[in-house]
């Protein structure tokens, strides 16, 4: 066995450029296990290769991406640590890799959680087609980090009932609008979150966006619903006036003739209103049309949320009587 790199023997710099260059050296590199908690099913790998958005294409600054159909990976060092991420339909992950060991046309890679203490984990990098050493020991390979493929299965599921019901309702509140570029697939590249279910409605020039929020989603996607419509809001409008959107690698991903994009409409649930509504209510409407509808799938009409009422300040009208009966107890305090 040769070693390519030994835990806190080689600058992380180094091993990722180790690393990198034993997956280029490979027809169909894949990792096995997946990271994926919803890929980790009958020893199923994440295919590294360039074909499935694998391929570390390096930018200005150097540094790997790659994503194709949803779903990709990266290899960075950030604050003097060696990460490898990747993300896909179920999810995404995070490992810190600390050392790699190359056996053969294999590359095994020890890594453990992000601040955690536990126990390394080790995942191995290899060609698709390699099975020599029989299903036994990469479905072995992982077991340590507690994996298991139903929440993430049943997350994935759950989002994409949402979505067909967000579209369903869209469709019959908005009958004369297309519907287009629906999708709640994560893309890091461009900071989509998987958690929302994305799109626009078109119809001739005119056109607004849209992005649902599911009751089953978790505090964190109920906080941050209005910045991640804003950020879809804005990829969209850059789209459509005729500049070339680029991604974080400089690269243009191209422009069309596209309709100008007016605003934007959030379908949230009732926990998700007031902390959205409060926050839009001091955008600049001449800037951008940001609507707020509260709506469930349980609900056949969504409803529309006034942003005149959020705020900083609370108004309340107080009866008539309590005042008069507040004057009778201090009038024989009044000076006549």
């Amino acid at each position: 066995m040769r070693s390519v790199a030994q835990s806190g023997s080689r600058p992380p710099s180094d091993l990722r450029e180790q690393i990198l260059a034993f997956v280029r050296s490979l027809r169909q590199p894949v990792l096995v296990p997946a990271l994926l908690s919803a890929m980790v099913v009958e020893g199923q790998a994440f295919s590294l290769s360039p074909d499935d958005g694998g391929e570390p294409a390096s930018d200005g600054a150097g540094q790997p991406s790659g994503s194709s159909a949803g779903r990709g990976w990266r290899l960075e060092v950030e604050f003097g640590k060696l990460l490898l991420e990747v993300w896909g339909a179920g999810g995404s992950a995070v490992r810190r890799i600390e050392s790699a060991e190359q056996d053969g046309s294999r590359l095994r890679v020890w890594a453990r959680k992000p601040g955690w203490a536990g126990e390394q984990v080790a995942l191995v990098i290899r060609e698709a087609a390699d099975d020599g050493s029989g299903p036994g020991e990469d479905s072995n390979l992982g077991q340590q980090v507690g994996y298991s493929p139903e929440p993430a299965m049943r997350r994935a599921r759950d989002r994409g009932g949402f979505e067909r019901d967000l579209v369903a309702m869209l469709g019959r509140e908005f009958p004369s609008w297309s519907l287009e570029r629906v999708s709640h697939r994560p893309d890091r590249e461009h900071y989509f979150s998987g958690c929302y279910s994305r799109g626009w409605a078109r119809r001739g020039r005119e056109a607004w966006a849209f992005l649902g929020l599911s009751e089953l989603e978790g505090p964190s996607a109920t906080e941050n619903a209005l910045a991640y419509g804003l950020i879809w809001l804005d990829w969209l409008r850059e789209r459509s006036a005729g500049t070339p959107a680029r991604s974080r690698t400089g690269i243009s991903t191209g422009a069309g003739n596209l309709p100008r994009v007016t605003g934007l409409k959030l379908l949230l649930p009732p926990a998700a209103v007031a902390v959205a509504a409060h926050r839009a209510a001091y955008l600049d409407p001449t800037v951008a049309q940001i609507e707020i509808l509260e709506w469930t799938p349980r609900q056949d009409h969504p409803r529309p949320v006034d942003l005149r009422d959020y705020g900083n300040v609370e108004t309340r009208l107080t009866p008539r009587g309590r005042g008069a009966r507040l004057t009778e107890q201090l009038r024989p305090l009044l000076i006549n």
